[in-house]
């Protein structure tokens, strides 16, 4: 990477705009520069289509483990989940799939429906790792369908995800999210911005979000279905 701008990973894409680099201060400060940095300033994702369904990733498409729950780590040792282990090479990449939400947006992606699908997912900026890890996590669990580099959007925590886009101009947009807050975001002030919230188990403690909901142990199709009725019944009220 240049002293002047940063390297910008594949994945985010629309217009680049310039920006001074911002190192964050970690042990593996070098390896941040070089592998994992984010514009300081609002990345303008530019949809090709008018009616785009965005897909999180942690907690919707990839199970999000449960404080103290056992899993093995990418060397093969026994764990028990805490939230640091987040920040540990290949913990992101060795996480379950969601297999009946997996499943339903393979669905969606395979059907001439109309419906472009991004996966639109926030990184750790403390995590050297991270992102490569849900790169590959993505390459396997859609190796037979597989999501394009430029249907992949990346972004730093602590991002609104409605404020990394550029949609003004789309009849339709829709988060399957498990996080109410990133829906609340979305949808607030939005007309065309949908939200539809996956309940996972362990989210919707509170039923704080009023909209749409699906839940992750439906059946693929039933998943798809309702997840597409979201869609129609707004195009007919537009």
């Amino acid at each position: 990477a240049s002293k002047d701008k940063v390297f910008v990973p594949k994945g985010i894409w629309g217009e680049e705009e310039d920006y001074e680099p911002r190192i964050i201060d970690t042990d593996n400060a070098m390896e941040l520069y070089q592998n994992f940095a984010f514009p300081n300033v609002r990345y303008r994702f530019k949809p090709t289509s008018k009616v785009n369904l965005f897909v999180d990733m942690d907690g919707t498409i990839a199970h999000w483990r449960r404080p103290k729950e056992k899993y093995w780590d990418i060397n093969g040792d026994v764990k028990y989940f805490h939230q640091d282990d987040i920040y540990d090479k290949g913990y992101f990449a060795m996480l379950p799939p969601e297999k009946e939400v997996v499943e339903a947006v393979k669905k969606i992606i395979s059907e001439d429906n109309g419906i472009e699908v991004y996966i639109l997912s926030a990184v750790e900026k403390n995590s050297p790792t991270a992102l490569a890890d849900k790169k590959q996590w993505l390459d396997r669990n859609f190796k037979d369908i597989p999501i394009p580099e430029e249907n992949r959007i990346f972004m730093p925590c602590g991002t609104r995800k409605a404020d990394y886009l550029n949609l003004e101009l789309t009849d339709c947009n829709i988060l399957l999210d498990d996080y109410t807050r990133n829906l609340q975001e979305f949808t607030t002030g939005r007309v065309n911005n949908l939200g539809i919230k996956l309940v996972n188990g362990i989210n919707d403690t509170h039923g704080s979000w009023k909209g749409d909901r699906v839940y992750g142990d439906m059946d693929p199709i039933t998943l798809k279905s309702e997840i597409e009725a979201v869609f129609s019944r707004h195009l007919r009220r537009s």
